[in-house]
């Protein structure tokens, strides 16, 4: 019984090794030449969740569209979301339509990862409890990164 457990334990460990990969790897992979080690912030950007949060996210994200310290993740369509500034300016977008970004382990919500040396340092998901003060903050922390 225990053999069976632990074999099962060691498929499963090993089996997962290798088919994730880290926000860093995703991002370089979609980006050549982008270095996570040069990121503030990964902003992610989805219709999941609260329509209102994202929203509110896309007014206090759109001016970081020209910020080089800033990679902006967009998994949206456009059908519940504005998305026509990403589109506009997408010099700093990765589009993201098969959800690579979420695989990583990353959010799975609209939000953002502050990084700092390269390190994940801060994760936000966007939630409609105190999402004026997230947004706040969000708005506060990326205007360090200009």
């Amino acid at each position: 019984m225990f053999k069976w457990i632990g074999w099962v334990l060691v498929c499963v460990l090993v089996g997962c090794a290798g088919k994730h990969q880290s926000l860093c790897e995703f991002i370089q992979q979609a980006r050549a030449g982008w270095d996570c080690a040069d990121l503030d912030a990964i902003i992610y950007l989805t219709e999941r969740g609260c329509l209102r949060c994202n929203k509110g996210f896309v007014e206090v994200v759109e001016p970081e569209l020209t910020n080089e310290r800033i990679a902006i993740v967009v998994a949206a369509s456009g059908l519940k979301l504005d998305i026509s500034p990403f589109i506009m300016d997408s010099t700093r977008v990765i589009w993201d339509y098969e959800q690579g970004f979420e695989r990583t382990g990353g959010l799975r919500a609209s939000g953002v990862v502050f990084l700092r040396n390269g390190e994940v340092d801060t994760v936000i998901t966007l939630d409609a409890l105190g999402l004026n003060d997230q947004l706040g903050y969000i708005a506060t922390r990326l205007s360090r990164t200009r």
